[in-house]
């Protein structure tokens, strides 16, 4: 990836984040509006980096319930690829604490109901399993 397309992936992010940000700041960050976000952030990195992708078997996924579904997270790319072709309604992704640890961005993480994980205090990764139940109950993939 060269510079130019990472600045577009930049500025993708910001898209999505800036109004995220916004609207947590508000308090009126609406659960549907993250998803959109994501999504679009999913295809557009897609697309900006020309990247041939090729999903299949999501007609077979039924989207009334949640699912938790696993990544090894292999390269930067895996989490746009997910919301690109995962065809639950409602994901989520778990994050280590750090990220949750950046100005503004960590409010914007809480507030769209991504996952904390302290991998390092096992009371805390606890709570963070708890969570992750309470969205798949609520119908939130994982």
């Amino acid at each position: 990836m060269g510079l130019i397309d990472s600045l577009r992936v930049m500025g993708a992010m910001a898209r999505i984040s800036a109004p995220t940000i916004v609207e947590a700041v508000r308090d009126d960050l609406e659960r549907r509006d993250v998803d959109e976000r994501a999504r679009w952030f999913g295809r557009r990195v897609v697309e900006v980096l020309d990247v041939h992708l090729e999903a299949s078997g999501a007609e077979h996924v039924p989207t009334d319930r949640a699912y938790v579904y696993m990544s090894n997270h292999q390269s930067h790319l895996d989490i746009p690829m997910l919301y690109a072709t995962l065809p639950s309604p409602t994901i989520r992704m778990l994050a280590k604490k750090e990220l949750f640890d950046i100005p503004i961005w960590g409010r914007g993480l809480r507030a769209a109901e991504f996952i904390k994980v302290d991998r390092s205090n096992h009371a805390a990764a606890v709570k963070s399993i708890e969570y992750a139940g309470k969205l798949i109950a609520d119908g939130v993939s994982i």
